[in-house]
């Protein structure tokens, strides 16, 4: 796992902007702020030479696929990838063997917890949360949501799976709790909580069990 932060350095833009590919660039060019159209170059210019090191390819040279709910993946699937933003922090997960996913939030303050979870959320999951003390609501919710959206972009099928046919651990070791698919889903897949970086709340999950590192990628 690596942790950017993109507001940290003076990263050069222009040589990690010729990296991306005429897709990504296009990308870029659709950002109506120079501040995102900095943080997107920079965290997949890390991502393609961080891939680069990984498979002994050119950064330049990388091609992803999509599948049918857009998760990218590397065209020769020699390493499983994943990549999450919040504001200027990035959380890339690399592995050769697991399907994986990471999700990375930042604790926002104007956000109504209560109302989406009774949206999205198992009814196991708002019940944990409207009985959690109100001054650890928030923080609680945000773990729960990363923990949630770790393990479907793991899946593969992001917020299509219903975020409600299955029910995460909302405190203490992160853990999927039951789902609609049965116990054998639950034992498939591990959950760990991170927290990169002081008020962000972050999450991975892969299948089988299996140990991480962590680094941080600077200039």
């Amino acid at each position: 796992v690596w942790y950017v932060d993109t507001d940290a350095a003076e990263w050069p833009v222009e040589d990690l902007a010729a990296l991306l590919s005429q897709n990504e660039t296009t990308r870029v060019d659709r950002f109506k702020f120079d501040h995102l159209k900095r943080r997107y170059t920079i965290s997949h210019g890390v991502l393609r030479q961080l891939l680069s090191r990984y498979t002994d390819t050119a950064p330049n040279q990388l091609q992803f696929v999509h599948n049918q709910n857009d998760k990218p993946s590397l065209a020769c699937g020699s390493v499983q990838f994943n990549i999450s933003h919040s504001r200027h922090e990035t959380l890339l997960e690399f592995t050769t063997t697991q399907t994986i996913g990471v999700d990375l939030e930042i604790i926002r303050e104007n956000v109504s917890c209560l109302d989406i979870a009774r949206r999205f959320f198992s009814a196991a999951e708002v019940g944990v949360l409207t009985a959690t003390p109100e001054a650890e609501q928030r923080s609680t919710f945000f773990r729960c949501w990363t923990r949630k959206e770790a393990y479907v972009k793991a899946r593969g099928d992001g917020i299509a799976a219903g975020l409600d046919t299955f029910s995460v651990s909302l405190g203490g070791e992160a853990a999927l709790l039951n789902s609609d698919q049965g116990r054998m889903e639950i034992e498939r897949w591990k959950l760990v909580a991170l927290e990169p970086a002081p008020g962000y709340v972050a999450a991975l999950c892969a299948e089988g069990d299996w140990r991480f590192s962590c680094f941080n990628w600077e200039r």
